[in-house]
């Protein structure tokens, strides 16, 4: 990385949403569990992670998404438009609650 290159980690950022095919998904909220690394570049402005992390969480409570992967696309889409010093972001969702036996989730992101 360049020296002014840096990357935001978040990780095991816990939140209930809507998001889901299923019939229960659409109706009751479901923990989701977010991890992101968004790397930008540092000029004078630092990028605030805890803006970062609410944005995400927003996005998942207000558009209640049908897929992992329609959600990953368009915040991506959304964070690099309402933070354009975000040069590469990789965003992890996942559903520990859906299944029994293990944790499902999907990765996205751009570079």
């Amino acid at each position: 990385m360049s020296k002014n290159i840096f990357e935001i980690i978040i990780e095991d950022f816990k939140i209930k949403a809507i998001i889901g095919i299923l019939d229960k998904e659409r109706v009751c909220e479901q923990e989701i569990i977010i991890n992101a690394a968004l790397s930008y570049t540092y000029k004078d402005n630092f990028l605030d992670y805890a803006e970062v992390a609410n944005f995400i969480a927003k996005m998942l409570k207000t558009q209640k998404y049908t897929l992992l992967e329609e959600a990953i696309l368009d915040i991506s889409e959304r964070l690099k438009s309402a933070f354009p010093v975000i040069c590469s972001l990789s965003l992890t969702l996942k559903k520990p609650e859906i299944l029994d036996s293990c944790i499902v989730g999907v990765r996205g992101g751009f570079n």
